[in-house]
């Protein structure tokens, strides 16, 4: 019996037939018929599961969707308005709301790319604190005469509706004001304070433009692609991972209304300059305004104009203001043991010490802060130097030492971990210090009912007498 079992083993042929055999004769019984393919297995039905987004990208995706709503209610007043100042206003708002909505698509895509995060300020790993950027008091110079000896009379009825974009990174600001302009306009004046939603690092650059509206004939051929059409089908069609992007398709109803009944008025860039950490100041300061949009020789523009639109001087003036984190928030807070010279002698006093804007503020108590003032206040300095103190210098075990051109100061704690904190509070603060040098001391306004933060509604009138700008007071919602 046993040889059989072998035999049949390595003989397929030999007592019985093998389970491929077996299986095709199966096969064919059932059906009835010979060489017939076995049914495929029927496909799932289910749907892929999608990859979970980016929580920073999905909130990128809802204020898309918010400026789309924002700029479908600017339409909608579009198509029921029935003055040229209601029309300007509402396209000025569809116009702002492409220039947001692009700004954001880029902040996904950039996000998706991987973007590195940016370098750190020195060898130590220390960064310098974010701040919070605002900008006021923007006046725009004109200059008529040497305009019309160049370009021709203009004519006193015509109006421009003037506006300036804020652009930081992917923040996109603007104006809420639109400025009405005429040959009797020798400023243009916006009295708005316009302060970004997102902070700042301090090696920002802030473009500004100046927009201008073209005349009712340049605005006659709108059925031409404008800018922010051009390229929103660019950063949809430049890849094949953009055009599945559901942000980019979301958003792509919001530029199909361009070719509504009425035609929104167009608008061109002016002017533009660029401002950055160096011109921060706490009053007005002059700044180069150059004609054109960047990168053009400032005698034509991208849309098929001529330049300037406006007489531009070449100047704007305006306040740049910013307000570090480090001036508001208190970087670290804690007792520490203070050393004091008392005739001639040293001497310990234990203090509750805060360190905030670039002083370290000692009192006796906790309690004491807010309610009296200061038993001893240590301004800090850009040439300061912290470090642990030489043992054999100091009994205490945990001490620093900090050094100026003009004064040493030591501070000892109650451990090692306590000292190594406070050593990174004061170098951070003292970075800080370096970097945003005298705004650690300045704080932004809080907005009133003069102030304007990151609103979507504007403010035009045409101008009725006098000379100068006139600032309406009629909002998108009243008209």
């Amino acid at each position: 019996m046993a040889d059989v079992r072998a035999k049949r083993k390595s003989d397929p042929s030999v007592g019985g037939e093998t389970v491929a055999g077996k299986r095709r004769h199966t096969s064919t019984a059932l059906s009835g018929k010979e060489n017939v393919v076995p049914r495929a297995r029927p496909t799932s039905s289910k749907k892929p599961r999608l990859v979970q987004e980016d929580p920073a990208i999905e909130r990128l995706q809802e204020r898309i969707e918010m400026e789309t709503k924002i700029k479908d209610g600017a339409t909608r007043l579009l198509q029921a308005s029935s003055t040229a100042a209601q029309s300007m206003e509402a396209s000025k708002g569809m116009f702002v709301s492409n220039a947001k909505i692009l700004a954001l698509l880029r902040e996904i895509q950039q996000l998706r790319a991987g973007k590195q995060s940016p370098a750190t300020n020195n060898s130590s790993g220390l960064k310098s604190c974010p701040a919070k950027l605002a900008i006021s008091d923007i006046r725009i110079p004109l200059e008529w005469q040497e305009f019309e000896n160049t370009h021709g009379k203009v004519d006193n009825h015509t109006h421009f509706g003037v506006f300036c974009l804020f652009r930081i990174g992917n923040q996109v600001m603007d104006t809420p004001s639109l400025v009405s302009v005429d040959r009797s306009t020798m400023d243009i004046t916006f009295r708005d304070v316009i302060i970004f939603p997102e902070k700042v690092d301090a090696d920002f650059t802030l473009e500004v433009e100046v927009y201008c509206s073209l005349p009712p004939e340049e605005t006659a051929s709108h059925n031409r692609p404008s800018t922010p059409i051009k390229m929103f089908k660019r950063l949809r069609g430049g890849s094949k991972t953009s055009s599945e992007d559901p942000a980019l398709i979301a958003s792509s109803s919001s530029f199909s209304d361009m070719s509504s009944s009425i035609p929104p008025r167009r608008f061109a860039i002016a002017g533009h300059a660029h401002l950055h950490l160096s011109e921060m100041s706490q009053t007005c300061k002059t700044y180069v305004l150059k004609r054109g949009a960047v990168g053009s020789s400032g005698t034509a523009s991208t849309g098929g104009h001529n330049l300037p639109l406006l007489p531009l001087w070449g100047q704007i003036c305006c306040k740049l203001m910013a307000q570090p984190d480090c001036a508001t928030e208190p970087r670290i807070s804690g007792f520490i043991n203070l050393q004091r010279m008392v005739g001639g002698l040293p001497d310990w006093v234990r203090l509750w010490c805060v360190v905030r804007q670039n002083r370290l503020r000692c009192w006796k108590n906790p309690e004491d802060v807010g309610r009296r003032m200061p038993e001893q206040i240590i301004e800090l300095t850009e040439g300061m130097v912290v470090e642990p103190a030489q043992r054999l210098l100091m009994r205490r075990p945990h001490a620093i030492f900090i050094k100026d051109p003009d004064s040493e100061l030591y501070m000892a704690f109650e451990s090692k971990e306590e000292r190594e904190q406070w050593i990174e509070a004061l170098s951070q603060s003292i970075l800080d210090l370096k970097v945003w040098k005298s705004s650690c001391d300045f704080l932004i306004p809080q907005p009133n009912s003069k102030f304007y933060v990151d609103s979507p509604s504007a403010h035009f009138v045409p101008k009725l007498r006098g000379s100068g700008a006139i600032r309406g007071s009629s909002s998108l919602t009243q008209l």
